[in-house]
Order: structure tokens, then C-alpha cells, then sequence
């Protein structure tokens, strides 16, 4: 909303500027300003998306830094629980450096993690918008995959895209 304008000073914008005069029948298929304004909404989506990245970098930074800090040792229980892990590994002759790296990734950053990642409503009494639901997801399947050793491909069938394009999708609707 801008100040101004309109009913107690206010005026009210949506994506595009609404049209001011009122609509009328068309013969034509399209019109030029439809084209335009067909093309002006995926503009202000990568607008968007790239605006609320910076703003949200900072952030996304700082819980994965507080998440993955190798700066202090880890809790006596992550510690006693891995070491039991390797332990189980050697006791049952499994000599795959893989093996207990998902061991170690599926119990403690994959099970406890991503799940407060996803869910900040188990931890704080917040709400979550389907909006912020699809955020919490990128940035989840993010931490997912800095779990992974393996080579990471990034296409249009990549979980990112999917989630990035259903979203646009769910707003354009």
C-alpha cells in the first residue's frame, strides 16, 4: 500500500497496477496491456525470489553454521551415540566408510534436524504458512543434501525446482 491516495491516505497496489478504468467485452484474443501484463507477473516472481534470498541468506547461514559448528565439541550423547555406532559397525565386521556415514547422517542431522528445520512448531509456538512451509522445505532438502557424499545434479526435475515452481504456481492461482 502506498500513502496518498484512496480511503484514509491509502492506496492499494497488488502485483501490477490495477487497471483504472473499468473492464469492457474484447473481440481481440489479447490485448497489448495483457501481454504486457502477462510478462510483468514471472518478472516480479524472480524479483521477488531473489529479494527475499538476500534477506534470508544471513539467516539460513547462521542456523546452518549453529547447526553443523565443529568449533566446540558435540553434546556427550551425540558423542557417546556415534561412538556407539562405530563400535556396532566394527563389532559386525562392516568396513564401509558409507555404511556408518548414513548411519550417522540418518539418526541425528536427517531424524532430528530437518525435522525441526521443517516443523519450527514442534520448538516455537509460531504458525506456519504454506508459504513459509515451501521455504522451510528448500531449505530443509538443502540440508538433506549437504548430507550426501554423493555428486548433487541440479536440473529442472532437482527438488529446488520442483518446490520454487509449485510455489510460483500455488501464488499465480
Amino acid at each position: 500500500m502506498l500513502e496518498g491516495e484512496g480511503e484514509e491516505g491509502l492506496r492499494l497496489w497488488h502485483l501490477v497496477k490495477s487497471n483504472e478504468e473499468p473492464e469492457i467485452p474484447k473481440h481481440r484474443k489479447s490485448s497489448m496491456r495483457e501481454r504486457e501484463r502477462a510478462k510483468a507477473i514471472p518478472e516480479i516472481y524472480l524479483t521477488r525470489l531473489l529479494s527475499m534470498k538476500g534477506t534470508l541468506q544471513k539467516f539460513v547461514d547462521d542456523v546452518f553454521v549453529a547447526i553443523l559448528n565443529t568449533k566446540r565439541p558435540p553434546p556427550i550423547a551425540v558423542r557417546f551415540f556415534f561412538d556407539f555406532l562405530d563400535d556396532m559397525a566394527e563389532k559386525h565386521g562392516i568396513d564401509d566408510p558409507e555404511t556408518v556415514h548414513i548411519w550417522k547422517t540418518n539418526s541425528l542431522p536427517l531424524r532430528f534436524w530437518v525435522n525441526i528445520l521443517k516443523n519450527p512448531q514442534f520448538v516455537f509456538d509460531v504458525q506456519v504458512t504454506d508459504s513459509v512451509d515451501a521455504v522451510l522445505s528448500v531449505i530443509a532438502q538443502t540440508f538433506i543434501d549437504s548430507c550426501t557424499t554423493s555428486e548433487h545434479k541440479v536440473g529442472r526435475v532437482s527438488n529446488f525446482f520442483v518446490v520454487v515452481e509449485n510455489s510460483i504456481f500455488i501464488e499465480m492461482s
